[in-house]
Formats: structure tokens, sequence, C-alpha cells
């Protein structure tokens, strides 16, 4: 079973699946290199998630009351307050 990838940048997944090299891509060559080679054997796969279900931002980025309520719903935690 491959490791997924998820990630919010459309650009990057259609990068990392295009097996193509391209000399502008030059200073990304290593990390391209590696994870195309991952994603060749199906160790890898890249997989696409919108931006507003990113649970992340929840600890990255300041945050509406309702937002931040609403990721961290995503997460099944509760306050201790309920």
């Amino acid at each position: 079973m491959p490791t997924v990838i998820i990630c919010d940048n459309s650009s990057v997944i259609a990068l990392a699946n295009n097996l193509v090299f391209h000399a502008r891509m030059k200073h990304i060559e290593i990390d391209y290199h590696f994870i195309s080679t991952h994603i060749k054997s199906k160790a890898v796969q890249v997989s696409h998630i919108h931006s507003e279900d990113q649970i992340v931002d929840l600890l990255t980025k300041p945050l509406s009351i309702k937002r931040f309520l609403d990721l961290r719903s995503k997460l099944t935690i509760c306050s201790l307050d309920a």
C-alpha cells in the first residue's frame, strides 16, 4: 500500500506526477527525482485536498473562531467544557 501525500497545490501534484524533467525545474531537481522515483515504484501516491479541508491550518495559521471550531471537529477533539 503506497504512502499517500496529500497536497492542496494542484500544480505541485501535476509536476510530481509528470515523469518528464524540465530544465526550468533545476532548483528542485533533487526533491523532484526523489518523489518521482517513489511515484514510479508506486511507493508514494500524491493526491489533492481542498484548502478548506487542510486540517494542518489549525496549527499553522491564525483562524477565526468558526474556522478553528470547524477544523477542530474534523480532528474529533472536543472542548474540556463539553
